[in-house]
């Protein structure tokens, strides 16, 4: 019985890790800096997530009539 336990423990501290891990390198909206001299700068749009039922806010359909103009 303790072998199951201290699997199933081991099993959830690697999950928790990852969890934490995942939610530490998401970020905050940040303005956009001025790119340094001589470089080209590549970006992309996140459009697959759009709440079909709320018209304003992030991911709304508001959200997405604002966003959509440069993928026409």
């Amino acid at each position: 019985m303790m072998r199951w336990a201290k699997r199933f423990a081991m099993i959830a501290s690697g999950f928790m890790a990852i969890l934490v891990g995942m939610v530490a390198c998401s970020s905050l909206p940040q303005p956009v800096q001025a790119p340094p001299a001589d470089t080209l700068r590549v970006a992309t749009y996140n459009v697959h997530y759009i709440w079909l039922d709320r018209a304003e806010g992030d991911w709304s359909v508001g959200d997405w009539d604002r966003r959509k103009g440069p993928l026409q």
